[in-house]
């Protein structure tokens, strides 16, 4: 019988254990953890309004600035136009529309990408100079290849 006795002990004491562990008189205050802990930096950002998802425009935007293709760039392009979403003047938005199947849409992203360079330096510039380049050497009307080699010259005063 005294090996029962002992399993017995060893439950009860093992159970005031648990109990004293986490009975709440002995843990400790919240206020007396917070003095304890060094306080760092905190960011504070503002809150999302959107409930953390784009709205429509953003989305159109985003999409035609990640099309892959001169097909998928025309048809994300002709979406943002039908949805009424104005073009955002932009270095990666114009950056993506010279790879429009519309030589009309390729020639005003090559004036906007122009404006746009004269005050900043060029972002991504390899892929830019490399579509500027294909233009170049590739368009059909002359305006086009010629806006481009001046963006492109443009371009290369950021260096």
């Amino acid at each position: 019988m005294q090996p029962r006795d002992a399993g017995a002990e060893a439950t009860s004491s093992q159970r005031a254990a648990l109990e004293a562990l986490f009975s709440p008189r002995n843990a400790p205050s919240p206020l007396a953890l917070d003095d304890a802990r060094p306080r760092g930096a905190r960011i504070v950002t503002r809150a999302d309004t959107g409930g953390g998802r784009p709205t429509k425009a953003q989305a159109l935007i985003e999409r035609l600035t990640r099309a892959d293709g001169r097909a998928a760039v025309t048809q994300a392009a002709t979406d943002l136009a039908a949805a009424g979403v104005d073009v955002p003047f932009t270095q990666d938005v114009q950056l993506a529309l010279l790879e429009h199947t519309d030589d009309t849409e390729v020639q005003r992203a090559l004036e906007k990408l122009e404006r746009l360079l004269v005050e900043q330096t060029p972002q991504r510039k390899p892929l830019l100079e490399a579509r500027l380049r294909r233009l170049e050497e590739n368009a059909d009307e002359v305006e086009i290849r010629e806006r481009a080699s001046r963006v492109r010259k443009l371009m290369a005063r950021h260096s």
